[in-house]
């Protein structure tokens, strides 16, 4: 059975903040090392993201469930091209309340971005909170990614005709 998650529609995976964002709260582990490459195989990476239930920085322990696992590498044959995923994540988010919208624009147009095409699976766990539809719970092998190091710049609310039209070209790739 298909889906509408599944690789014909390309999706922005990401770990959001609580600014007004419908991404739910979440954390890498180990958070000093998000992608980690694997022993065996130093060209593969992997990434766990742990959904924040109830944090405690301070004393420990935290309620933490796996949101989702990604294990991938690069990519000859990429899937989508570079200026596909720079204008999928650059596009403004909904806020919750379905009436504004917030620009956070993501640069990677410096020395140092590193921009690689990956390809690899997804397992998605169904979310404790109730943020992400359960529907979309289960694992989606031979996805698309690009990862690179971005510089983020965000704006403050604003509605979503003037956030879509004020979106600065050269973040687009």
């Amino acid at each position: 059975m298909r889906r509408p998650y599944d690789s014909d529609y390309p999706l922005t995976a990401g770990v959001g903040t609580i600014g007004g964002s419908t991404i739910y709260p979440a954390t890498f582990d180990p958070e000093d090392n998000a992608y980690a490459p694997i022993a065996s195989n130093p060209n593969q990476f992997t990434a766990r993201v742990q959904q924040v239930i109830i944090p405690n920085p301070l004393s420990g322990p935290e309620v933490k469930p796996e949101a989702f696992d990604l294990t991938f590498s690069s990519t000859s044959a990429p899937l989508y091209t570079q200026k596909t995923f720079t204008r999928l994540i650059n596009q403004p988010i909904i806020l919750n309340n379905l009436l504004l919208c917030q620009r956070n624009l993501y640069y990677f147009n410096e020395s140092f971005a590193e921009p690689q095409l990956r390809t690899g699976d997804v397992t998605v766990y169904a979310p404790s909170a109730g943020a992400l539809p359960r529907q979309i719970a289960g694992k989606y092998t031979g996805q698309g990614g690009f990862s690179a190091s971005g510089q983020m710049v965000g704006y403050f609310q604003e509605s979503c005709a003037s956030a879509a039209a004020k979106t600065d070209p050269a973040a687009l790739g």
